[in-house]
């Protein structure tokens, strides 16, 4: 049963023995798209040769941390399988994809051979000799053990990670990763091209081969607290985004992985919920039509639902929903990230939990239309997750509108805003913009931690 799943995903090692083994380095790329070195494109081309030419386009491959205690079978779905006769071919004779049974204990049987694993293609084939280089969010997956499946306990649940260290500054004993991040800004970074210190990897050995997974036809992607907070929902067309994102970044989805998309300069994470077909909990986005779909943020709701909660019980006269509320239980796709003024007066009555809620629920004030150009000034951000650019209504738009926008760029909690050349230091205010900057003006400010 085992090899006939892995013969349906046309599984092929890239190198004789236990496989090839490669060691993580850090590469720019905002998708799935992995480096690889020569020597496996030469290992390809002549795999190629050899079944006659063909193959998936483009290659696609699995990427995964192996499990060293592992012996075949560990799952106990595996283990209690009865061996089938040739005349009983059932879990064969399925093709529409709707019985996931049989393929739910070959991914079972993965989560015990693999601590985690993902899918990508290939962006280039120039890695060193001996290494293989990651794209942020095939590494930050591969650091979570057992990202889609089940937990297998044990002491394997913590991947020890590392960063990739410049060789012009790694024996410098004065710089910090930090100075390493700053020196490698990611503004203007080829895909493919090595990332020094820009994020965490694997600090282990990662097990690589050739994989074939079935066309996508539907996903299910739901939006993180971080992409709420950023105003995900008051894009006017979600899905038209989304599809723009996924044609430039993604070759393959992966339950459990994180997709990103971008907005006028705005970052908003999503994570794979589920796919269709779901048998092996991997598609592939290349030259086929998916329907997307928007679930809903589990914590997002929870935390709507308490609050409503908590104004009925304050208010029990007021049976009906509050205007900044939402009606649950829908599929997520309508969601609303403003508060009414009921909830405002009720946070404020205790000021630790109103500050915290604010942050939490922080969101950013719609763009001026596109085609208003009378007071408008346009105003980039550079902070330690990035940069994004920005229009800003400067007689309507205050300050704090700034450093709201300017909170979606960075991890600090506190922190200023300084221009450059002449350096001027700004803090948060309720003045409006037009104190600071004329229309039409283009502004470039970096997000200074205190």
């Amino acid at each position: 049963y085992y090899n006939d799943c892995n013969r349906s995903l046309k599984v092929c090692s890239l190198e004789t023995g236990e496989g090839l083994f490669l060691r993580p380095t850090s590469i720019h790329g905002d998708g799935d798209k992995i480096a690889l070195p020569p020597s496996v494109l030469e290992r390809l081309t002549t795999i190629m040769d050899q079944r006659g030419g063909g193959g998936s386009s483009p290659w696609t491959f699995r990427v995964a941390i192996l499990n060293p205690k592992y012996a075949f079978p560990s799952s106990p779905s595996l283990q209690n399988m009865k061996p089938t006769n040739e005349e009983d071919d059932e879990y064969e004779s399925d093709d529409n994809g709707d019985d996931n049974t049989p393929q739910a204990a070959y991914l079972n049987e993965l989560s015990y051979r693999y601590i985690s694993y993902s899918h990508g293609t290939v962006v280039e084939f120039t890695q060193e000799e001996g290494y293989i280089g990651l794209p942020a969010l095939i590494a930050e997956a591969l650091l979570k053990p057992n990202l889609n499946l089940n937990n297998t306990g044990g002491d394997l649940n913590v991947i020890q990670s590392t960063r990739t260290k410049d060789p012009a500054v790694q024996n410098d004993d004065d710089a910090s990763d930090s100075d390493i991040v700053m020196n490698q800004n990611n503004d203007g970074k080829t895909p493919g091209h090595l990332a020094y210190g820009a994020f965490d990897i694997p600090d282990a050995l990662l097990r690589v081969e050739m994989i074939t997974v079935p066309k996508a036809k539907a996903c299910t992607l739901v939006p993180t607290m971080d992409a709420i907070r950023s105003g995900f929902f008051n894009l006017k067309n979600i899905k038209l985004v989304m599809e723009q994102s996924l044609i430039r970044t993604r070759a393959t989805l992966s339950v459990g992985d994180t997709v990103t998309t971008w907005h006028r300069g705005v970052e908003f994470s999503l994570t794979v919920e589920s796919v269709t077909p779901a048998e092996f909990a991997a598609v592939s986005c290349i030259n086929t039509d998916m329907e997307v779909e928007i679930g809903a943020n589990a914590e997002y709701e929870a935390h709507q639902q308490q609050q409503q909660q908590q104004s009925q019980e304050i208010k029990p006269e007021s049976s009906t929903l509050l205007s900044g509320g939402k009606i649950l239980g829908g599929n997520g796709y309508k969601l609303s990230d403003t508060k009414s003024n009921n909830e405002k007066s009720e946070t404020t009555a205790n000021p630790a939990v109103a500050e915290e809620e604010t942050t939490e629920l922080l969101s950013l004030k719609p763009e001026p239309l596109a085609d208003q150009t009378e007071n408008i000034c346009t105003i980039q951000i550079r902070g330690d997750k990035g940069s994004g650019r920005r229009r800003f209504d400067i007689q309507k738009s205050t300050v704090e509108d700034i450093f709201t926008f300017a909170r979606t760029m960075t991890s600090a909690h506190r922190f200023q805003l300084v221009t450059r050349f002449p350096r001027s230091v700004i803090s948060e205010s309720n003045n409006p913009i037009v104190k600071l900057f004329a229309q039409g003006s283009q502004e470039v400010l970096m997000v200074e931690k205190l």
